[in-house]
């Protein structure tokens, strides 16, 4: 805090073990909360925008110490992926390209480039996070493997240990029996061991080969019942299906396709008609979000004014200026449908250029244009 440590009010929570914290104010070196923390934290930092969108900046190291102004948390170890978001939203911030609205607790994008990039961003942080699931997940699973077949690997080893033992206590004795120095064994046991050991013969091989018999002739040894079998399966086979006739295909009329519910060519443009002049004539709420064209901001009331009388001439729905804090935002529509707010869009830039989709709250009471809905 102070000059060399400038903190901003914008929009954020601090999430430390699942516990939702409001953020009074933050900076490139750290922030400050209301709540009470002491020592070393590591936490995640939410920024929500436009709504219902948030950037996730996990994983920080934050050491907090208490204030006079409430709790302040110094940044510690910042990898290059967080030190580059959080000089990123800073700086947009400072540019006036994101407007912090303190009352609503939301930040709102003024550029396209700077939400798509907040959007690029999270999609990121989301997918290194399910992969980090994801290794986690495979480790579970290595070890299980490894666990269930950890007893079978156990009895080999055993098993190949015990052989390795015999085979090296043959070999001794071999090795016993030729050295010189070994001490002969007793007569007594000697007898008693050529009188244990007993040599048993190998049955004589036969000479005779035999012959591989054929398929021929064991269907011949199987007897009558293999050879019905084989007679069986030869009609089977020879008999051919019986053919089946279908009835020729009944074609329609062209009255008949109409009358059966064929859409005519310009069925699509009945459709969009209908489907834009039913949200005109809807009832917009407050309590949920659309989207809608946002085509400049600035502020520079009377440059936007005479942007929304052109495309208001032009028959656009929904044309209106919004104060959004200290700049006024020039928007088009409110559309249930993204693809409808695409094709509003291209109808947007045909008059005024730099147009682009976003998501957009009904809030009357922010509208300085056009003047009757004051």
């Amino acid at each position: 805090m102070g000059e060399n440590n400038p903190l901003f009010e914008i929009p954020a929570y601090l999430i430390v073990k699942g516990e939702k914290l409001k953020v009074k104010k933050w900076g490139v070196k750290g922030l400050l909360l209301e709540a009470p923390l002491e020592g070393e934290v590591e936490a995640d930092l939410l920024v929500p925008f436009d709504n219902y969108y948030e950037v996730v900046i996990p994983d920080l190291k934050l050491r907090c110490t208490k204030t006079e102004e409430g709790t302040y948390c110094e940044f510690t170890d910042l990898d290059k992926e967080q030190d580059w978001i959080v000089k990123f939203i800073v700086r947009e911030y400072l540019w006036r390209r994101i407007v912090a609205i303190p009352s609503e607790f939301m930040n709102y994008t003024q550029d396209e480039a700077v939400r798509e990039e907040l959007l690029a961003y999270t999609k990121g942080a989301q997918f290194k996070k399910k992969l980090k699931f994801l290794l986690i997940g495979l480790g579970v699973v290595a070890a299980a493997v490894i666990l269930f077949f950890s007893p079978k690997v156990i009895n080999g080893l055993m098993k190949s240990g015990n052989t390795l033992s015999v085979t090296y206590t043959d070999t001794g004795k071999k090795s016993r029996e030729q050295s010189p120095s070994q001490t002969e064994e007793a007569p007594a046991e000697r007898e008693s061991a050529g009188k244990t050991a007993k040599t048993v013969p190998e049955p004589p091989r036969s000479s005779v080969k035999e012959e591989p018999v054929s398929k021929e002739e064991t269907v011949r040894k199987g007897g009558s019942e293999g050879t019905e079998r084989k007679v069986e399966a030869k009609e089977a086979v020879q008999e051919e299906p019986t053919p089946i006739i279908l009835p020729p295909k009944y074609k329609l009329s062209q009255g008949e396709k109409v009358a059966a519910g064929r859409r005519p060519e310009n069925a699509s443009v009945q459709r969009k008609e209908a489907s834009q002049a039913g949200l005109q004539g809807a009832s917009l709420s407050t309590e949920r979000d659309y989207y809608c064209v946002q085509v400049a901001s600035g502020t520079n009331l009377r440059a936007l004014e005479r942007k929304a009388e052109k495309l208001q001439k032009a028959g656009l729905p929904y044309v209106r200026v919004e104060k959004i804090g200290h700049l006024y935002t020039l928007r088009v529509g409110f559309e249930e449908h993204f693809k409808d707010a695409e094709r509003l869009k291209r109808r947007v830039n045909r008059v005024v250029r730099g147009g682009f989709v976003r998501d957009c709250a009904y809030r009357p009471q922010r509208w300085v244009f056009p003047k009757e809905s004051r």
